[in-house]
């Protein structure tokens, strides 16, 4: 079952960080839409993937 979730959180999640990206972008400037933003967004989504798969597993 697992196995089987993990490509469609990363799918998800990648169109998620990607979307936020290019609207904070539009809205502020783009050295902060791909540089902290990007990063930081990446990290959060990386750890709420990772809790899905985790919840998943039990």
């Amino acid at each position: 079952m697992l196995f089987l979730a993990v490509f469609p959180i990363a799918i998800v999640s990648n169109i998620l960080r990607i979307a936020a990206t290019l609207i904070v972008t539009h809205f502020t400037t783009v050295e902060f839409g791909t540089g902290p933003f990007h990063e930081w967004m990446g990290l959060g989504l990386f750890i709420l993937a990772f809790l899905l798969m985790f919840g998943l597993e039990r």
